[in-house]
């Protein structure tokens, strides 16, 4: 389901968590908002991936 840009800027806001918590602590909702994220922005996916790279290299909890 492809969101717009505009509708995906709206949104950005509510989807903050979802970027910064640890990926195995998500619900489906927070889950959703990633994925539309990526979709919308892909430095913001980068930017994530690299995060969780990060995350699991430091033995992250």
């Amino acid at each position: 389901m492809k969101k717009s840009y505009s509708h995906a800027l709206e949104e950005f806001p509510k989807s903050k968590y979802a970027l910064l918590k640890n990926k195995k602590y998500f619900d489906k909702q927070q889950s959703q908002k990633l994925a539309e994220v990526k979709e919308v922005f892909p430095r913001l996916k980068t930017m994530h991936e690299l995060k969780e790279k990060i995350r699991n290299f430091l033995g992250g909890k």
